[in-house]
C-alpha cells in the first residue's frame, strides 16, 4: 500500500517571504511616554487655567497618584509618597478593591518607616477586617500586612494572633511557623513576669512546635 511518503522536490522547497510588512490600514497609534511622565501629567492637572497635554478620564486620575506615591515610595521619600496615596483613595471609586488594598498597604507602610506607629498598626488591622469576607487571597495578604506592622512595632500579642490566622491559611508555609514561634518566644519573654507556671510551660512548648513545623 503505497502511503505517498515520498517527497519532491517542490515539497522542499520553503516560499518566498517578504521582509516588507504592509501597516496600511492599522487604526493603532503607539504613545511614547517620557519616565515618570505621571508626575507631570499630575503638575498639568494642577495648574489652573491651562490645557494638559495628557488626556486623562476621570477614572485614571488615582491610579496615576499611586504611581506618583510608587515611585516616591521607591525613592524613601515616605511623606510624599503618603500624601500620595491618600489623594489616590479619595478618588478611587469604592468598589475597586483590589487597587484599594494595595494603596492601604503602602499608605500603612509608609507610615510605619515615618514612625507613625499607630496610624500603621490602625489601617493594617482595619485592612483585615475589611479583607475578611472575601477571597483567601485578599485574607492572607492583609495578614502579611498586620504581622509586619506588629513585628516592627513589637506588638507581640496582637502579632502571635495574626500568625496564628495565618499559619491556618498556610499550614504548609514554614515561614509563618517560624514567624509565629518567634512571636510566643518574644510574648514569652515579655509577659514572662505575669504567667504563672503553667502558662509558662504552654507558651514554651507552643514555641517549641512552630519551630519543628518550620523545618
Amino acid at each position: 500500500m503505497d502511503l505517498g511518503l515520498g517527497f519532491d522536490d517542490e515539497d522542499l522547497q520553503v516560499p518566498h517571504r517578504s521582509s516588507k510588512k504592509n501597516c496600511e490600514g492599522l487604526c493603532y497609534t503607539v504613545k511614547i511616554y517620557q519616565p515618570e511622565w505621571f508626575e507631570l501629567a499630575l503638575a498639568k492637572i494642577n495648574e489652573e487655567n491651562q490645557q494638559s497635554t495628557f488626556k486623562l478620564e476621570t477614572d485614571q486620575v488615582p491610579h496615576v497618584y499611586k504611581m506618583s506615591g510608587d515611585i516616591h515610595y521607591f525613592k524613601r521619600n515616605y511623606k510624599k509618597a503618603s500624601e500620595q496615596y491618600l489623594t489616590a483613595l479619595a478618588l478611587l471609586p469604592e468598589n475597586n478593591v483590589c487597587v484599594r488594598q494595595d494603596l492601604i498597604e503602602s499608605l500603612s507602610r509608609s507610615y510605619m518607616y515615618l514612625g507613625k506607629m499607630d496610624e500603621s498598626y490602625a489601617l493594617a488591622k482595619n485592612l483585615v477586617e475589611e479583607m475578611s469576607t472575601l477571597d483567601e487571597a485578599r485574607q492572607r495578604q492583609s495578614l502579611i500586612l498586620l504581622s509586619f506592622i506588629c513585628i516592627s512595632s513589637r506588638k507581640w500579642a496582637e502579632c502571635v494572633d495574626c500568625l496564628e490566622k495565618l499559619c491556618y491559611l498556610q499550614p504548609y508555609y514554614a515561614h509563618n511557623w517560624s514567624q509565629l514561634g518567634h512571636s510566643y518566644e518574644q510574648l514569652y519573654n515579655t509577659e514572662s513576669n505575669f504567667c504563672d507556671e503553667n502558662v509558662t510551660l504552654e507558651c514554651q512548648i507552643k514555641t517549641l512546635t512552630c519551630y519543628i513545623r518550620a523545618k
